[in-house]
């Protein structure tokens, strides 16, 4: 009887419109090769996904991570949940003859626990630089580390910032840093034209505390204020990431500051939301700005800014300042500090023409890094070497 071929099974957390999904959209809407099928493990659908080939087959879970629902009333519900899943799980494993379960998101017990059950190898793919935020992530992340034949981190970041000296040392012939891709041609098949009258400064993200959104509106203001900026509009593309007290609090926070700086400053800003023509919009800006209050795993808002030829200004650390390490290209402001970020634009908008070049060459460097051909074929390596070393 043929041997059925092993598949690799990829478990996502959710169906986020960003972040880990995106990317993974991106790898497989590329992922071409036939002697290693796929199988993407996400908890629903809300929208119907759909990949070239045969290769990628797609099966909803209904199936959530470890969140902050375990501390919530609903506790005997979701563990009846997470039991259902771990048997589904099981089952899949063995259903589609899954060699290799990669966790593309953190958190992610109960397929950990079905593959070391079933004896499937695991990948663990960490994005955040502050995966061990309190006891019930540090314990989870440690097992699934322990329990992991590779741990891909996204950054050097992200790898020093979950990982002490000892650990690096402990866990060295498993960790290896695999920077994420973006959708390079939904840049390169648009033709739009940057408008030479004005100047377009975006931001695009969630609007929670931690993106520091209220930093960059201030310091819109104050380069008003300041100076003046009649031909300059700022864009915030994004909306709150759940309807709860705590972001509409900051949200209202956010739109207060937006209309002070209208009535003060006379600045234009507009609020777009969510969109779904993210790209369209960033190749019609100028600069884009990531005033994040955290150590960002990545900023891989960044690497579609620079893409979209935008000069990219960002906070002075983390792996947004890998970033612009990367690119060779770009201004680090000091973090949480609006009138360095404010001073930090205005010197792009004294030497706009000079930037030009800068731009252009970032542009390069980041189509070479952080392209999708690149990513896949550093999965792929990744997965052709832990399941050579399981024969």
């Amino acid at each position: 009887m043929k041997e059925r071929k092993k598949s690799i099974g990829i478990v996502n957390a959710y169906n986020e419109t960003a972040g880990p999904f995106t990317v993974l959209k991106t790898f497989l809407s590329h992922y071409r090769n036939e002697d290693v099928p796929i199988v993407l493990f996400i908890p629903k659908g809300p929208k119907a996904l759909d990949f070239p080939g045969n290769n990628v087959r797609i099966v909803y879970t209904q199936t959530l991570p470890i969140d902050k629902d375990i501390f919530s009333f609903r506790i005997f519900r979701y563990l009846v949940g997470c039991i259902a899943g771990y048997f589904r799980f099981l089952y899949f494993y063995k259903k589609y003859n899954v060699g290799l379960v990669h966790n593309n998101s953190s958190n992610l017990l109960i397929p950990s626990l079905a593959a070391q059950a079933s004896g499937v190898k695991i990948v663990y793919h960490i994005r955040e630089a502050w995966n061990t935020r309190n006891r019930l992530s540090k314990i989870l992340y440690h097992y699934i580390a322990h329990a992991s034949a590779k741990i891909v981190c996204i950054s050097n970041t992200a790898l020093y910032a979950n990982f002490t000296e000892k650990q690096r040392q402990q866990f060295a012939g498993k960790l290896t840093t695999i920077a994420d891709c973006i959708d390079v041609e939904s840049y390169q098949r648009k033709t739009i034209q940057k408008d030479t009258e004005r100047v377009i400064v975006s931001f695009v993200g969630r609007i929670a505390p931690i993106k520091g959104l209220d930093i960059l509106v201030k310091a819109f203001e104050l380069l008003a204020v300041q100076q003046g900026i009649k031909d300059v509009e700022l864009r915030i593309i994004g909306d709150i990431p759940k309807d709860n007290a705590y972001y509409r609090n900051y949200k209202k926070l956010i739109l207060e500051s937006v209309d002070k700086c209208r009535n003060v400053a006379n600045a234009k800003i507009e609020m777009l939301g969510f969109r779904d023509d993210v790209a369209e919009l960033l190749l019609e800006s100028h600069v884009l700005i990531l005033p994040s209050r955290i150590e960002e795993g990545l900023g891989l808002v960044l690497i579609e800014g620079v893409v979209a030829e935008n000069f990219v200004i960002t906070s002075n650390f983390g792996g947004q300042k890998e970033i612009i390490e990367a690119i060779g290209s770009g201004f680090l402001f000091e973090n949480e500090n609006a009138q360095d970020l404010a001073s930090k634009l205005a010197l792009y908008l004294s030497r706009r023409s000079q930037l030009t070049g800068a731009v252009q060459s970032a542009r390069a460097n980041a189509l070479l890094l952080y392209s999708p051909a690149r990513y896949q074929q550093s999965l792929l390596s990744l997965y052709s070497e832990i399941l050579k070393n399981e024969q």
